[in-house]
């Protein structure tokens, strides 16, 4: 079993966690190693509970009805989220503004606030989780590299948010997202 489709999942499920970054980086509000864990234990939570239930649903119905239907919601979503994207809309109120996370304005994300941070940031993945699930990925790779993948983004995207890159990255992140959910549903259609 091949690990790329887990790592691909793992990158677009975590494009919002890398904005997030970005955004903490430009503000310089601090994001710490607790608080990150946090996030990415939630994160790796929501996926696992996911994709369990996409697994459920698979087990309903016949093998090649479940990986077209699950790459089809991958597909879906990508596209929407890339119309999204072109309409300028934004995803989520909260997440165009992340820094309202950091509700008592302490210019650092506390543990209550870094929950409330992954609740949001974990409803994204919802539905990314059943599809991905449905169409075969494995639920122990996919869980793990989201956890991982929770905690680089958020560290690296810090780091790019006080640099110059920023403007250009985060703005682009969220097609990125859908570009990458887009060619996973194609990937796993075709296998």
């Amino acid at each position: 079993m091949s690990i790329l489709p887990s790592l691909l999942f793992a990158l677009s499920a975590n494009m919002d966690n890398f904005t997030v970054g970005i955004v903490y980086g430009i503000k310089k509000i601090k994001i710490g190693i607790w608080s990150n864990m946090i996030i990415a234990v939630i994160t790796g939570l929501g996926t696992f509970l996911s994709m369990t239930l996409g697994l459920f649903i698979n087990r309903l119905i016949s093998h090649s009805i479940s990986n077209i239907l699950g790459s089809s919601i991958l597909i879906i979503m990508g596209l929407y989220l890339m119309m999204d994207f072109f309409k300028g809309n934004g995803r989520d109120t909260f997440l165009k503004n992340p820094e309202k996370a950091d509700e008592n304005n302490s210019g650092d994300i506390d543990k209550k606030e870094a929950v409330i941070l992954a609740l949001a940031l974990g409803m994204n993945n919802v539905g990314l989780g059943i599809g991905a699930s449905i169409t075969g990925l494995n639920l122990l790779y996919t869980t793990l590299s989201t956890t991982l993948l929770s905690i680089i983004s958020i560290i690296l995207g810090f780091h790019i948010g006080k640099s110059y890159l920023s403007a250009i990255l985060g703005k682009y992140a969220p097609l990125v997202s859908a570009i990458v959910m887009i060619l996973l549903g194609i990937h796993e259609m075709s296998i």
